[in-house]
């Protein structure tokens, strides 16, 4: 059989390559070592830009590299706390963390300094994304079970001169939608029967837009994808659409949620060890996809590849797997290299052949096709380059 074929948009140039031998040739070509953990990883949105990678720590720093060159250009330090998700807005010159110190800063590139603050989470932030159109509006997701949505443009000076976020401008909640994840199905301990309990510390690990007006949730411990209208949510917070993902006998939770280049599907990374694929465009009555192989945590997450034929996630045995999003079931691919847990994945959101992964080893690594390693001027030692640690002052 043919093999299938996809195409890869590279600086507005178009170049087939045959899908499977691609996937063999995948080395990893660079390594960045790091003083602290590395949570999280974001390559740029933006078709110029692809090659640039955010690289986000326990301690609050953040590293932006250009992967072609294996340079850092610059370091934030937007937080004094761990960085669990970031988002590039506004063209990319823009990065939005979201930190254990229960709040959202938003740095500007070309300053390196944090302009907003937003403030209104009672837990560690666990996710934050830009509305697809408008990269003013943001939603985030946090250990209090509750999720934020935020405009930047009604954001007010800080006055104080005592002030220490760092920041211009501080930003409150446009509405809040408390606890949208609670577990309210919990076994009693002397009977099989279900009792309604309601528990207001259910962390939302994911959310994300999945168009202007749609945004998809994921809890810590309920084991359901929920499914927002946004223009409702102020009078009425009540999910138009709740998927209970897995056999829904055992009590797990979603650990993160990824959208496809057309928003038509969205991968959901369950602590149960599999990752489900919800059709979007029809949820309630497609068949939900579901793909195993991994080993999964609360810290590993998930991608779709930038033509979407594809998806890869970290796991706890110290690989990275891919698989086809036609072909359900066992990974087919897995990449070695780490030394520990890997958590971050990210692919290039313009470039087919370059992805990266970050893991409890403090490193994060680049990873390329074979057949671009070759004209690299470190091709002919058949050593992966070793970028220096990554020190923060």
């Amino acid at each position: 059989d043919a093999l299938p074929i996809l195409f890869r948009r590279q600086l507005g140039r178009t170049s087939s390559i045959q899908t499977r031998l691609f996937l063999d040739d995948i080395v990893e070509t660079d390594q960045y070592v790091f003083e602290t953990l590395p949570l999280t990883i974001r390559f740029a949105a933006n078709m110029c830009n692809s090659h640039v990678l955010a690289m986000c720590d326990e301690d609050g720093n953040v590293s932006i590299t250009n992967t072609h060159t294996s340079t850092i250009l610059c370091h934030l330090q937007p937080h004094g706390n761990a960085i669990f998700d970031c988002a590039w807005i506004d063209s990319d010159t823009k990065l939005a963390t979201g930190s254990g110190d229960h709040s959202i800063r938003v740095s500007d590139i070309q300053t390196q300094q944090a302009t907003f603050t937003l403030r209104g989470h009672h837990g560690s932030v666990k996710s934050v994304r830009a509305r697809p159109s408008d990269p003013f509006v943001l939603v985030s997701g946090s250990r209090d079970g509750h999720v934020n949505i935020w405009d930047l443009r009604i954001a007010k000076p800080i006055m104080s001169a005592t002030h220490t976020s760092g920041a211009n401008f501080a930003v409150s909640p446009l509405f809040t939608m408390r606890n949208i994840h609670v577990n309210q199905l919990i076994p009693k301990r002397r009977n099989t029967k279900r009792i309604r309990v309601v528990d207001s510390q259910q962390s939302v690990t994911s959310c994300v837009f999945i168009n202007d007006n749609t945004l998809a949730s994921g809890g810590a411990q309920d084991g359901t994808v929920k499914i927002w209208d946004i223009r409702k949510i102020p009078a009425k917070p009540q999910p138009v659409l709740s998927l209970l993902l897995g056999d829904g006998c055992r009590s797990h939770g979603i650990a993160s949620l990824a959208l496809n280049s057309t928003g038509s599907k969205l991968l959901a990374g369950s602590t149960d060890h599999s990752l489900y694929i919800v059709d979007c465009i029809n949820a309630e009555r497609a068949e939900v996809l579901q793909y195993h192989g991994h080993q999964a945590s609360f810290y590993v997450k998930a991608c779709f590849s930038p033509d979407d034929r594809y998806i890869i996630s970290g796991s706890k045995d110290q690989k990275l797997h891919i698989w086809e999003v036609a072909i359900p079931g066992p990974s087919l691919w897995q990449l070695e290299g780490h030394r520990s847990e890997v958590n971050g994945v990210d692919w290039s959101v313009h470039d087919l052949s370059v992805l990266a992964s970050c893991s409890d080893d403090m490193t994060t690594k680049i990873w390329r096709m074979e057949r671009e390693r070759i004209q690299d001027t470190d091709a002919d030692t058949n050593i992966p380059r070793r970028v220096p640690a990554i020190h923060h002052l």
